[in-house]
């Protein structure tokens, strides 16, 4: 699944999490309830299947997304490391030689 594949419900989710944040308080808990809930009025989820199947479609989801956070997770920490590891290493551009000293040259005028 793309990024905007994964992004494309975040404003419906969010205002949802909002809405149930308010009436039922905060929490995953409660966002979870109206979830489920929506799932057991409105499809045949429950209804349609047993409960091993239910069970094990819920670990399946929990699993896979448990998974890609860990690697992003992983990969933010590699990337703060890189980060970390450049901003301590001394420079690697070579510095431009110092130019001489001169004394400052006056322009001469007509008159002197």
């Amino acid at each position: 699944m793309t990024s905007r594949e994964e992004e494309q419900f975040d404003a419906v989710l969010l205002g949802l999490a909002q809405q149930v944040s308010a009436t039922k308080g905060p929490g995953i808990n409660p966002l979870l309830d109206t979830f489920f809930s929506f799932l057991r009025r409105k499809t045949d989820f429950f209804s349609g299947a047993t409960e091993e199947t239910v069970f094990q479609t819920l670990r399946e989801q929990v699993k896979r997304h448990a998974s890609i956070a860990e690697a992003d997770k992983a990969k933010r920490m590699k990337e703060e490391a890189t980060r970390a590891a450049r901003a301590q290493a001394p420079s690697t551009k070579a510095a431009a030689p110092a130019q001489p000293k001169t004394a400052p040259v006056k322009a001469k005028t007509a008159s002197g």
